[in-house]
């Protein structure tokens, strides 16, 4: 049994760009679609936009959600701002619209829970190691474009420090190295660090004791630095060493909450701060699109075996 058959009832709700160019994708491949709160909406038909989110849950068998689905915990991602959809309001019995099958990114684990009690299957995108990976590539190539903005000199020879050497970090750290840039690699665990090195990367270890030692290295580290990446969700940069720190080096946060760095003293201490969220939505959606609608076509085929 096909993904593609026809007749799938497929609807969407909120996000960004990505969700919109998802619909287009899965409208050429036959499915019938609904959309509620999603950004760019106006490109399809009035037919396709509901004006209320039970026309939407009556009409679906499968219900895509944004990636990340929240960023609050309390409320569906959406950029509408006009839109504010609550995820309990998104949690109904079975038996009123029928069982359905909820696709999202990063879905809190008490929303998914209480979506499986109430019979419905739910599924995480961002479960699939391809998706991660792509979406991490999208990220990378978006922050550099951020840095390259902002930035009055070039990326060559410009010093890069990078927070953190997961998956968005090193490719972020390999597409500035590609470009010519320098790159210091911090990060928190061994493996990472040691990671780092084999990529040929200059390193520094980041250490959760702030001793005044500690401090002035990082300090002179981070000092040395034109633009700051960070990729770790763990406040890293303190204000103990910001007020060491002589320059003001442009500051992107990769991160989600509670970040990198503490927003409050980064505003009193005037630091060049840009909070990055969802990056491969804004610079790269048809992109990101694309492996979100991989990555569900693959987990479609799975649950119909």
């Amino acid at each position: 049994m096909s993904i593609f058959r026809d007749g799938r009832h497929i609807g969407f709700i909120g996000g960004d760009m990505r969700i919109s160019i998802l619909a287009a994708i899965m409208k050429n491949h036959g499915f019938d679609i609904k959309m509620y709160g999603v950004t760019g909406a106006d490109r399809f038909t009035e037919n396709e936009e509901c004006d209320a989110i039970e026309k939407l849950f009556a009409f679906s068998e499968i219900i895509v959600l944004p990636v990340p689905v929240t960023r609050d915990k309390t409320c569906v991602f959406a950029e509408r701002p006009e839109i504010s959809i609550l995820l309990r309001d998104l949690i109904f019995d079975s038996k009123i619209f029928g069982k359905k099958i909820f696709f999202g990114g990063l879905i809190p684990r008490d929303f998914k829970a209480s979506l499986e009690e109430h019979g419905h299957t739910v599924i995480d995108v961002f479960e699939n190691d391809r998706l991660i990976n792509n979406n991490a590539i999208a990220t990378a190539e978006g922050a550099l474009m951020i840095a390259m903005e902002k930035l009055p000199t070039t990326i060559i020879s410009t010093k890069f420090a990078v927070l953190g050497f997961g998956r968005i970090g090193s490719h972020l750290a390999n597409i500035i190295s590609a470009l010519g840039g320098e790159v210091t690699v911090f990060a928190r665990r061994d493996e990472a660090l040691n990671n780092a090195q084999r990529h040929g990367y200059r390193s520094v270890k980041l250490l959760s004791d702030l001793t005044e030692k500690y401090e002035d290295e990082i300090s002179r580290e981070l000092d040395g630095a034109s633009v700051i990446f960070n990729t770790v969700p763990s406040v890293i940069v303190k204000r103990g060493i910001m007020e060491k720190m002589h320059k003001r080096p442009l500051y992107v946060e990769l991160a989600s909450y509670p970040y990198g760095i503490d927003s409050k003293d980064a505003r009193e201490l005037e630091f060049n701060t840009v909070y990055a969220p969802s990056l491969p939505g804004r610079y790269s959606p048809v992109s990101a699109a694309e492996y979100i609608f991989e990555a569900i076509s693959y987990y479609m085929s799975e649950l119909e075996g």
